[in-house]
């Protein structure tokens, strides 16, 4: 005859609840974190992919320049369908299925392009824009990055108490080191070939500052700048007026006051010098 144990030496050999509960509340948590590490992962390589982009196209300027006396190439505003003078054709982008937002080919007529003739160059990878092509699907545009509008446009469109610099040699006015050459642009902003910073209310008038264009922050809050001497910096954005959030298919209303943003003053600071 087998007599049962008293009931305090008996084994539970199931799992209560409670031990349930703990063994999901682990694997979610574990997962939660693995999903945060590739997260982070995954901004931190669009980030330097992006930087490396910026570097291979400001090397690109410096080629260029030494094969064309110096010149920088072309920087024109326009909103027109192209001018191969321009560092980019000065293809105008918007959301539309239009093919200059999304055929790589827009690119070959740029002055740049002989010079770093690879389109995913041209593109950051966290740029989050997108266009609805009909019979195609989406396509990601072909462009992110803007150039300074100081350097390579002509001086009578730009304000006369300022330089501007046609020649690599002229930025040596500044220092290479310290004027950003391109950047990476919000998608609601970019349009043409040229980020214009507005000087106003450099130094003297803080409260007169606004934003023309406004700079990416896809990168955690950050842009990706490169310099005219080919360096590259990751530019975390201290103001929220500067980041405002990307809607797709939605162009930003530009030319927006911001009175007294550090922001626009540390750009402005590498954008150009006065006379």
């Amino acid at each position: 005859m087998k007599i049962a144990p008293p009931a305090r030496f008996r084994r539970n050999h199931g799992f209560t609840r409670a031990d349930l509960v703990s063994v999901v509340s682990c694997v979610c948590l574990v997962a939660g974190l693995a999903l945060t590490t590739a997260g982070t992962h995954r901004q931190a390589a669009q980030t330097e992919g992006c930087r490396a982009n910026l570097r291979r196209l400001s090397q690109a300027f410096n080629v260029f320049a030494l094969d064309h006396r110096d010149f920088f190439p072309g920087n024109r505003f326009s909103a027109g369908s192209g001018n191969p003078t321009n560092w980019c054709d000065r293809v105008f982008l918007d959301f539309t299925a239009s093919p200059r937002n999304w055929d790589p080919s827009g690119l070959t007529n740029g002055s740049l392009w002989p010079y770093v003739a690879e389109a995913d160059i041209w593109n950051c990878p966290g740029d989050p824009s997108i266009v609805s092509v009909p019979n195609v699907g989406e396509r990601r545009r072909i462009r992110s990055y803007s150039m300074n509008s100081f350097i390579g446009n002509p001086a009578n469109s730009l304000p006369a108490n300022y330089r501007t610099f046609s020649k690599v040699s002229e930025v040596n006015l500044m220092g290479a080191e310290k004027a950003f050459l391109i950047l990476d642009e919000h998608p609601g902003s970019i349009n043409d070939g040229t980020f214009y910073v507005d000087m106003s209310g450099f130094e003297n008038q803080p409260s007169s500052r606004q934003w023309l264009d406004y700079p990416g922050s896809h990168h955690l809050g950050a842009a990706n700048l490169s310099f005219a001497d080919a360096h590259v910096e990751t530019w975390s954005w201290r103001d929220p007026r500067t980041k405002p959030p990307f809607k797709f298919g939605t162009p930003l209303i530009l030319n927006g006051s911001s009175p007294n943003n550090p922001d626009i003053y540390r750009l402005q600071l590498a954008t150009t010098i006065p006379f």
